[in-house]
């Protein structure tokens, strides 16, 4: 089960990093399964995965399986768009004017799996734990950003809720940074100032 819902995240990222040549905003328009045990975190997986990959809106659940042949979500389906919808109202994916490019490596961590893409304006970064207890101690390097001063946005990946802010200096293109703990998810905003 658990591997379903990390590997979603991974496919939706690939296929969507092969399509940023074409420099166009892109969709997801389903992603899904028929199996029964589709859960929260299956849907956390592909829609933040798509968001931080560059997605131009979020992945669509396609949930055939629940009800009835035309689907259904359950509840907490339905909270893991609401968590993602406090994160993108302020992110204009049709004003980028570059090739989206690949952001954020996690250092010296294998239980945290990241996924980000920096844009000529901002840049998203979600990292998804592997482990369901919580996760401290995270050191992130995002790259491919324009020198000068950069505001870190922290988001609850499950919640969507507000649970930091910083500022720093991206020197050279890059810029470390260290999230607070977190269970499963956290996504980062980082916008350039």
């Amino acid at each position: 089960k658990e591997e379903r819902a990390e590997r979603i995240a991974d496919v939706i990222s690939g296929y969507l990093r092969r399509l940023w040549h074409i420099g166009k905003p892109i969709i997801i328009g389903e992603f899904g399964t028929r199996l029964p045990d589709q859960n929260p975190t299956f849907t956390r997986n592909g829609i933040w995965g798509a968001t931080a990959s560059g997605a131009a809106g979020s992945a669509l659940i396609w949930s055939s399986h629940i009800r009835d042949e035309y689907g259904d979500m359950t509840d907490g389906m339905f909270d893991s768009y609401l968590a993602l919808s406090k994160f993108v109202p302020d992110l204009n994916w049709g004003a980028v004017t570059s090739v989206m490019r690949a952001a954020a490596t996690v250092d010296g961590r294998g239980d945290v799996a990241a996924y980000g893409v920096a844009t000529d304006s901002f840049a998203v970064i979600w990292l998804r734990g592997k482990a369901a207890d919580e996760i401290d101690g995270v050191s992130i390097t995002i790259s491919g950003l324009p020198d000068g001063r950069a505001r870190a946005i922290w988001y609850d990946g499950r919640k969507g809720a507000l649970v930091g802010r910083e500022d720093g200096e991206v020197t050279n293109g890059r810029i470390a940074l260290r999230p607070p703990p977190f269970v499963e998810s956290i996504a980062l905003k980082l916008l350039y100032r």
